[in-house]
């Protein structure tokens, strides 16, 4: 795996993966595989975004989330604490 430190943050996001500049990825933050992020967004503290999820709009994540496989946050959703959402789904 390839990764590139995003300007806004600092956050590391994989090669493979899609992050708009007008998105903030905290230093801690991740975004792997073909995720997507645009608009903006905010992963904050050591939230991930991965597989083939995608995130938009004012959406933020922030601690220990993670938006995964085909999931889809966006406008102005806000996911905390150790939430996982897997295809649209709470875990």
């Amino acid at each position: 795996m390839s990764y590139r430190i995003h300007p806004s943050g600092q956050g590391l996001v994989e090669t493979t993966a899609t992050v708009e500049d007008t998105v903030f990825v905290d230093r801690f933050a991740t975004v792997r595989g073909n995720a997507t992020v645009s608009g903006q967004a905010r992963i904050q503290h050591r939230a991930v975004v991965s597989g083939n999820a995608k995130l938009s709009g004012n959406a933020c994540i922030t601690g220990f989330a993670d938006v995964v496989d085909d999931a889809e946050v966006s406008g102005s959703a806000f996911v905390y604490g150790n939430t996982r959402i897997i295809e649209n789904r709470f875990v």
